[in-house]
């Protein structure tokens, strides 16, 4: 965009050329640090984005798959999905137990990156609005 803009100030000469010019230089620098903030907050989100798709596809698939043993999972882990039933044997009890207990440890895990990674968002988007904010003082400043 620089090399653009000094390409255009070559056939007009004086001093309101060269002020111009020079303000004209200064706001092309200001909008790249503006254009490189917008960048950066983009791949920030991006980046994000695809952590939060990958935890989301991961809650499914243990949703799924607590549900294919008959349990919902909710705030406070695995439980049994609603409707009629009994215990056939003492061995089904036992591998239901075996699945709550292992599913209720996976989705506490998944709870707990779901939350560091919300926590990171935040982090990055505060970051991007403050990197936004020093570039749009910049620019306004010129």
């Amino acid at each position: 965009m620089a090399g653009a803009y000094a390409e255009t100030g070559r056939s007009w000469s004086g001093p309101a050329a060269a002020t111009a010019r020079r303000r004209g230089g200064d706001l092309v620098v200001a909008l790249e640090e503006v254009a490189g903030e917008l960048e950066k907050g983009a791949e920030a989100l991006r980046d994000h984005a695809v952590r939060l798709a990958d935890l989301t596809d991961r809650g499914r698939r243990l949703e799924e798959e607590a549900a294919a043993h008959g349990l919902l999972l909710g705030a406070n882990g695995p439980a049994p999905a609603p409707g009629i039933r009994g215990e056939a044997d003492a061995v089904a009890a036992a591998r239901l137990e075996a699945a709550r207990a292992t599913l209720g440890e996976r989705w506490a895990g998944l709870l707990a990156e779901s939350s560091a990674a919300a926590a990171d968002l935040g982090i990055a988007l505060d970051e991007a609005r403050r990197g936004l904010a020093g570039a749009a003082t910049a620019l306004r400043s010129r």
